[in-house]
């Protein structure tokens, strides 16, 4: 049952079962970092991920200087597959939003090294790039495959265990190894939005899909079938801004599949002033936003305009977590102009 008031409420109830019923919707949610890291370690996980034992010796003072010099990045968990990992090696998956131009996908380099070498490889990344050439030895040459992360992190939330596992174990079982999906299937650390659950990101694109129940893995990871009954499940993408997330979504719905390929890039505009970074927004009436766009072929670009404002709030809680409440927002006008 879904209360507003809070001496009634249960902070005990699953958080995503309730997300569903309150009316919170997911699009405008998915994390827009300018450097997303993936990181194998084995179980167990802790609540913090980065205080998990299994996390290579370095990793957690690295990460506290990266973020002192205030370098925009996640680091997320990935555990060991018994088909994808090798004895003695760390997986360690890197994706940067391009920062000039349009762009349908992160950039991508995996590496596979000895777990000695995995906090000298994530300094080169993103304190000192001029070291990044020592490293090239350990590089795939897999620029092209998918790279599937389904949130299993029960430590963190039992949702994302409770409903997470058994999607990434049909991903793995039923679509992993289809050759025209060319992809990989992995369980990662807390993604953020656990009420979402299952939370699936989808890597180089960036891609995040919310409370993907298995009945729904078909038409995401083909990029087929009916979108609008996808709505609910479109989470939104890693590089663009929480209201451009919104648009995007109403453009894929209009627009169809092929979207997912365009090259774009946002902008958002609030009180006269835009922002051409992605922008998480809070406690905003209304917005504009632009969405550069351009086909595979080149033969179709130009941008969408549309406006947007505040549609209400939203509960949220449970698993152990108190009533809270989520601002909503809502796409009024868009209008598609081509170049």
């Amino acid at each position: 049952m879904v209360t507003l008031n809070e001496a009634e409420f249960d902070i005990e109830q699953k958080c995503s079962l309730f997300s569903r019923m309150s009316g919170d919707d997911s699009i405008g949610q998915a994390r827009s970092y300018m450097h997303q890291i993936f990181l194998e370690a084995p179980a167990p996980w802790v609540f913090n991920f980065m205080e998990s034992t299994t996390v290579p010796e370095g990793v957690a003072d690295l990460m506290t200087e990266v973020a002192e010099a205030k370098v925009d990045v996640n680091l997320l968990g990935a555990l060991p597959d018994e088909v994808y990992s090798q004895d003695g090696m760390r997986h360690l998956f890197y994706f940067k939003r391009p920062e000039e131009g349009l762009f349908s996908r992160n950039e991508k380099k995996h590496y596979v090294l000895p777990e000695a070498e995995v906090a000298g490889v994530i300094r080169a990344i993103l304190l000192d790039r001029s070291r990044m050439d020592l490293f090239s030895k350990y590089l795939q040459d897999d620029e092209d495959t998918r790279e599937i992360f389904v949130c299993t992190h029960g430590a963190r939330d039992a949702c994302c265990a409770t409903f997470g596992y058994p999607v990434f174990k049909k991903i793995r079982d039923e679509y992993a190894d289809r050759p025209e999906l060319n992809m990989r299937v992995w369980r990662t650390s807390h993604t953020g939005g656990h009420r979402f659950a299952p939370t699936v990101l989808d890597y180089p694109e960036g891609r995040y899909w919310a409370r993907l129940d298995e009945g729904w893995l078909e038409s995401a990871l083909y990029h087929k079938g009916p979108l609008e009954a996808m709505r609910p499940h479109i989470r939104g993408l890693s590089g663009l801004g929480r209201l451009e997330q919104i648009v995007d979504r109403e453009i894929l719905l209009r627009d169809g599949w092929d979207w997912l390929n365009y090259s774009k890039r946002g902008q958002t505009t609030i009180d006269g002033v835009t922002t051409t970074d992605p922008l998480w927004v809070m406690d905003v009436q209304e917005g504009d936003v632009r969405i550069d766009f351009e086909s595979p072929d080149g033969n179709d670009k130009g941008h969408y305009n549309a406006h947007l404002v505040f549609d209400g709030m939203a509960p949220f809680g449970g698993c152990g977590k108190k009533l809270g409440f989520e601002q909503q927002y809502r796409v009024t006008s868009i209008e598609r102009i081509r170049d």
